[in-house]
């Protein structure tokens, strides 16, 4: 089951990371108004969820892979998604429920990534000694 649910969680992140690259403007609007550049921004990011998605396919680099998409987690946390909520909180934006749920989703994600930040166990082979 966590083999399917790995597999589920790659191509999760390279179907999120194209549609960044494909419909860039669904995500421009997240982007924060103080950082520079949000169309490379949202491209860039887009390229990362695809790269962590290939990483997390190989078990040599799967457990880095899965520490940097909860590091890419808690950036976009942190960023976008509780500024956003803040904001529309502020503003009685009827978008605020959909945030919270969103920042809800986020730690689902963290928590579900990190499931793959454990060392792999190999076997212990003992060679016989004459």
């Amino acid at each position: 089951m966590k083999n399917v649910l790995l597999w589920i969680m790659a191509a999760f992140y390279a179907g999120m990371g194209g549609f960044h690259l494909i419909k860039p403007t669904n995500y421009l609007t997240m982007v924060p108004d103080w950082l520079p550049a949000p169309m490379f921004l949202v491209a860039g990011s887009g390229l990362v969820e695809i790269s962590l998605a290939l990483g997390l396919i190989w078990a040599i680099t799967r457990r880095i892979a899965a520490m940097l998409i909860i590091g890419m987690l808690l950036v976009y946390l942190l960023l976008i998604h509780l500024p956003q909520t803040l904001h529309f909180y502020q503003t009685t934006d009827p978008a605020l429920g959909n945030s919270v749920v969103r920042i809800g989703i986020q730690f689902l994600l963290i928590g579900w990534a990190y499931q793959y930040t454990k060392p792999v166990t190999q076997p212990v082979v003992h060679l016989a000694t004459k």
